[in-house]
């Protein structure tokens, strides 16, 4: 695993290795797809609008849209600055977690260190 999975590793790389059960639908797609190919992989794998976009290897949120039709994911794609796009289902759940997890390279089980609530900043005010 590049940079020994830190930064700048593909997501597909290892969210492909999941059971399908535990994690949104999604493919992987070139930024240069056109927009009959990307209604195609978008049909193929049951896919509907809004979707979630984002860079196979950025970390962080960063470049993550919410997509709601093929027009804006079509843009999206032909103007990323990465060469490989991940397309996935929207998911509205109350919760989310980051999952620490390590693999030794001579071994097939991987061990969870942690498993980490996802909790965005809130301001309460009266004005």
């Amino acid at each position: 695993m590049n940079n020994s999975g830190a930064f700048e590793v593909s997501k597909w790389s290892y969210l492909s290795k999941f059971p399908k059960k535990w994690i949104p639908t999604s493919f992987k797609t070139s930024a240069d797809t056109n927009t009959a190919a990307l209604n195609f992989l978008i049909n193929q794998h049951g896919l509907e609008f809004p979707l979630v976009a984002k860079p196979d290897n950025a970390e962080r949120g960063k470049d993550v849209a919410v997509i709601y039709s093929i027009e804006d994911l079509t843009t999206y794609c032909n103007n990323s600055r990465f060469k490989n796009i991940l397309i996935q289902q929207f998911c509205e759940l109350e919760k989310e977690a980051g999952i620490l997890f390590y693999k030794l390279p001579d071994e097939s089980r991987f061990e969870i260190t942690s498993i980490t609530e996802k909790k965005f900043c809130e301001v309460l005010g009266d004005g």
